[in-house]
């Protein structure tokens, strides 16, 4: 019992004693914005400086906007084009054919135009 009482002495003055290094770390000094592997010699300072983010030197591009030509125009039609799972959106004269495609048209319901056109943001005589 004795013992107990001693640990938990010990552990009471040790917890007053070291809580004031606890409440929070240290501001450093003087802030470095680079990254630190780009800083060390040979192949993984070369690796740092690739994996690190540096500001760009050129001014920024404007980007315009490619649909800008389009608005005010008013959407006559709205036309669906089936494209099954064997061919790219990008080429559709690109054709695919392996297992995981025939299994996937197998169990592959098709969606009707109407579910579509439901759930499109705009309709037809949109401006």
């Amino acid at each position: 019992m004795i013992k107990r009482g001693y640990y938990i002495f010990f552990l009471i003055v040790s917890f007053l004693l070291f809580t004031d290094s606890l409440y929070a770390q240290e501001i450093p000094e003087k802030a470095d914005t680079s990254f630190f592997l780009a800083k060390k010699k040979g192949w993984i300072g070369r690796f740092g400086q690739s994996i690190s983010t540096t500001p760009p030197d050129e001014a920024p591009k404007k980007v315009v906007n490619p649909f800008l030509k389009y608005k005010g125009k008013i959407i006559r039609s709205i036309e669906t084009v089936r494209i099954g799972f064997e061919y790219e959106i990008d080429d559709t004269n690109h054709l695919k054919e392996n297992f995981g495609i025939r299994v996937t048209k197998i169990f592959h319901k098709s969606t009707t135009d109407k579910v579509i056109q439901r759930n499109l943001f705009f309709k037809e005589g949109d401006p």
